[in-house]
């Protein structure tokens, strides 16, 4: 199933199309960055995917002369000249159009086509995005053992001292949440950490943080609610539906 999803943002990414037009005269141009790849949600069935759940990590890279490049990992994956008119890329060879927005460092990219992908990007800061999904609990989310040793809140960001084996592989980490709140005072909200290994035969105990925005879940709460707020958060591990304690309070 996970070939299956992999082939599918794939096409959807690049190598299917759905217009006519190629670039043309323009501009307008993107700022020069690089961003890594959070997660992206789409497909024939409205599917999230994301580094932990495909088993590697991509980044988009934005260039001089109007030149992007898409890597998986350090692998080159795929170049092109682009010309942005208004919010719309075009690529060059008639690579599927998307619709670009860039706010606070953080990249979407929708592809312009039935059944395809909106991908979201964020500055390469080793902060990841919080995935808001529905349906997440009916994934086949990665559930490779670790323990949460503490967590912590400053501003937006989530911060996670986790302890797991490996040594030999660069280990991947997601944060899913569903837009739904438990109601209490404050409000609780069901977090997912979710841990992939990527068949790491070492063994050595290794120690790392993890940081998440928790941006869209205040967005999430403020659309419910109308106002700021607090959330308790229930911080479990895939796999294991035990809740760290004490909980920690996100309030903005």
């Amino acid at each position: 199933m996970k070939n299956i999803f992999s082939i599918m943002i794939i096409t959807a990414l690049f190598l299917g199309s759905c217009s006519e037009n190629g670039p043309t005269s323009s501009k307008e141009f993107v700022p020069n960055g690089s961003y890594n790849w959070d997660y992206s949600v789409g497909g024939l069935w409205y599917h999230v995917i994301s580094p932990a759940t495909e088993g590697y990590t991509q980044s988009i890279v934005f260039s001089g002369g109007n030149k992007v490049s898409i890597y998986n990992a350090d692998t080159l994956f795929f170049t092109s000249r682009y010309t942005l008119q208004g919010d719309t890329l075009f690529y060059e060879n008639n690579h599927t159009p998307q619709i670009f927005k860039l706010s606070d460092g953080k990249l979407t990219l929708t592809d312009l086509c039935v059944d395809c992908f909106e991908h979201y990007y964020s500055s390469p800061d080793n902060v990841n995005n919080l995935i808001i999904y529905d349906h997440w609990r009916d994934l086949f989310l990665p559930d490779d053992p670790l323990d949460i040793k503490n967590v912590s809140i400053s501003k937006d960001i989530l911060s996670i001292d986790v302890q797991f084996g490996g040594g030999c592989e660069d280990h991947l980490f997601d944060m899913f949440a569903a837009p739904a709140f438990l109601e209490s005072n404050p409000v609780q909200a069901d977090l997912k950490l979710v841990h992939n290994g990527l068949d790491d035969p070492c063994d050595a105990l290794i120690s790392k943080t993890v940081k998440f925005d928790l941006t869209p879940l205040k967005k999430a709460y403020i659309t419910s609610y109308g106002n700021s707020g607090s959330i308790y958060l229930r911080i479990s591990i895939s796999g294991d539906s035990t809740v760290y304690t004490p909980m920690p309070l996100y309030t903005f």
